[in-house]
């Protein structure tokens, strides 16, 4: 079994995915594979989707920049 990959975001903040990532562009944000992903903000608290697809991930995703 793979180990979930681990990708720096802005601010410090990290995504966890433990299935294939599709995109990341900005604003189209993550499309995955299947639903089993943790991100994790520059807080420290768990971030959740946005949803609204015209908005960023919660303190996940600045610049237009995602992992």
């Amino acid at each position: 079994m793979e180990n979930p990959m681990m990708l720096q975001i802005p601010d410090k903040g990290y995504v966890y995915k433990g299935c294939r990532l599709y995109t990341c562009k900005y604003p189209d944000y993550l499309k995955y594979g299947c639903p089993s992903i943790k991100i994790k903000g520059p807080n420290g608290k768990l971030c959740t989707p946005a949803k609204d697809l015209t908005k960023p991930y919660p303190d996940c995703c600045n610049s237009g920049k995602c992992a």
